[in-house]
């Protein structure tokens, strides 16, 4: 009718490995959700330099080479531009691009105005 009691040797040796099978690792909890504040072991960079994103990186990555380009292409000076018949005529159709682009513009507006 009673059930013998056990020993304290046997109870001992069953509660350690109780415990030990119930052990659960929690993972940390700034690792779980977003936050604002990160603790200073886990920032690898400088941290007073602003954040970019990878976006911006690559629309900056591809400003610098457009702007290294340009350095290499464009002349210098406006001496130099007048010294090769390339970039002379390049800005010539582009003045007369200009005359023809502002020259449509005053037609429109004699046109809306009702001028002939």
């Amino acid at each position: 009718m009673f059930a013998l009691e056990p020993s304290s040797e046997d109870s001992s040796s069953r509660n350690v490995s109780l415990a030990e099978s119930t052990q659960v690792i929690q993972p940390h909890n700034h690792l779980e959700k977003w936050s604002k504040d990160h603790p200073p072991d886990n920032v690898t960079g400088n941290p007073s330099r602003t954040i970019s994103i990878r976006k911006q990186l690559a629309t900056d990555a591809l400003w610098c080479l457009y702007n290294y380009v340009l350095s290499k292409v464009e002349p210098k000076n406006f001496k130099t531009a007048m010294d090769e018949a390339c970039w002379f005529e390049a800005m010539q159709e582009e003045i007369h691009e200009f005359d023809r682009f502002q020259m449509g513009i005053s037609s429109k507006t004699r046109l809306c105005n009702g001028n002939c």
